[in-house]
This record gives C-alpha cells, structure tokens and sequence, in this order.
C-alpha cells in the first residue's frame, strides 16, 4: 500500500520539496545542534525552531508521516547506546488531526537504532530519556519530569527536533 501511494505521491522534502526523502540531506546540514537547560534538565536538539528545521516539522505536524520518518533518521544521532526513551504525550485530538504521534514516531525510529523505548507502566526505578518535538517554554519537560518522578523514574536529559529561541 505505502509504495503505492509513493508512486502517487512521491515522497519530497518537508522543507526545499526535492524528492526522495522527508528532510534531504541539503537541508540537514543546515541545522546546528542545540544544548540547553530547562528546568534544570538537559536538552538536545538538532536545531533552532526557525527555517528549514521549522517548515520540516510544520510539514510533520500537518501529518507528513515520511517527514517524520526522516526527521527521525536525522534525530537518532541525539540519543546515546542503551537510552531509555519515553515519548511525551499528545494529545487524542492531535494524533487524530496528524494520523500518528509524532513524538512517538521519533522515540520508535531512534529506539529501532540503538536505544530501548519504554511506557509510562514500566517507569519505577528507570533513568529515562524524554522524546518531543519541539521545547517551546520547557514547562512540557518539567511537568513530564514530575509525573516520572511519581511514577519512580528519573528523567537523564530531553531530546528534541528543535529548540524555540
């Protein structure tokens, strides 16, 4: 089914259109990582949430599962051996509107590289890493931390696709 719909609709950059792949390799190189604090949490991200990282990842909120596929690809790169990936949530109304979670489809795809993705149940006494899209204020990352820590987690740092300035 999917390689038909390719055919129909071919897959293209989430930010310059060229076919073949969600987020070319053109448009990659134009990200800077980013390494910030927030809430006393580390976090990475592949860029600032401007430009072609911003348009990509307004492509993948608008439900372009292939360029959160290739955004994922591009992600992995933030996430060390043997992390422990919990997604943030989102909403019921959002994974219905897009199709899919995208912060999901991101802990999934860097999770089937080199890393383990958890649920919320298996929590206790994990030191987990926490996956979203982008940190806009960081009271996601905090909140998210809390709930961990009641659950006996710990959160080790956040990873992101980009980092609002």
């Amino acid at each position: 089914m999917r390689g038909a719909l390719d055919f129909i609709f071919p897959v293209q950059c989430g930010r310059c259109d060229q076919l073949g792949n969600g987020f070319c390799a053109s448009c990659y190189a134009q990200c800077e990582l980013q390494q910030i604090s927030a809430g006393g949490i580390a976090v990475r991200g592949l860029g600032l949430y401007a430009g072609t990282l911003r348009r990509a990842i307004l492509n993948m909120k608008d439900g372009r599962r292939d360029v959160a596929e290739a955004l994922a690809c591009c992600f992995s790169r933030l996430v060390e051996d043997g992390d422990v990936l919990v997604p943030v949530p989102t909403t019921f109304v959002r994974r219905l509107q897009r199709g899919f979670d995208g912060a999901e489809v991101l802990a999934m795809c860097a999770s089937a590289n080199r890393a383990t993705r958890v649920d919320a149940e298996a929590l206790a006494g994990r030191t987990v890493v926490l996956v979203d899209d982008v940190l806009t204020t960081g009271v996601t990352v905090t909140d998210c931390a809390a709930t961990i820590a009641a659950a006996g987690g710990l959160v080790k740092r956040t990873v992101v696709l980009a980092v609002n300035p």
